[in-house]
């Protein structure tokens, strides 16, 4: 592996968008930390990119669990001392088992989703992010180079609200 001039930590890293994010950060030769909650698909994500000698390292997140976020940044202080780029990419849609009739969504939609899948929507797609950035900005104030990206869905499109779904 090469040595890395920059750090970024990637929510959500072992699939899609948050995949493809560790594999781009990490050929513009950055040491990227992908984190999951997953700790099996985790490690199979991490261990591809490693196959392709790329400079990437797991490290478990539940973005909704402090003790979790604060392992992750001492990680993160003792490994690298610095951290450039935090890609706030985990997310959830948790109420996809309701059945969508488009037309329908002006008269149900989010009033009928249970207030648990609300609250657990908000936990892990709004606190755990604002968590992150709570945590992490802070080290990134001491560097010239500090970047917060916060990755969303269609869901959060002006456009497409209404009582959809409370994701």
């Amino acid at each position: 592996m090469k040595e890395s001039s920059r750090t970024a930590i990637v929510t959500g890293g072992n699939r899609g968008l948050g995949f493809e994010t560790c594999r781009r950060l990490a050929q513009e030769n950055m040491g990227v930390v992908l984190t999951s909650r997953s700790g099996k698909e985790g490690r199979a994500a991490t261990d591809l990119l490693r196959g392709e000698k790329l400079d990437v390292v797991y490290h478990p997140l539940d973005v909704t669990r402090s003790p979790q976020i604060d392992q992750l940044y001492q990680s993160v202080v003792s490994h690298y001392g610095r951290l450039d780029i935090l890609v706030n990419n985990a997310g959830v849609f948790l109420d996809e088992g309701r059945p969508v009739v488009m037309e329908n969504l002006r008269e149900s939609g989010a009033f009928e989703a249970a207030l648990a899948v609300l609250r657990q929507s908000i936990e892990i797609n709004t606190v755990g992010t604002f968590c992150m950035c709570q945590k992490f900005i802070p080290l990134m104030k001491d560097h010239d180079y500090g970047r917060v990206v916060n990755v969303s869905s269609g869901m959060a499109q002006l456009a497409l609200m209404g009582p959809g779904w409370p994701a």
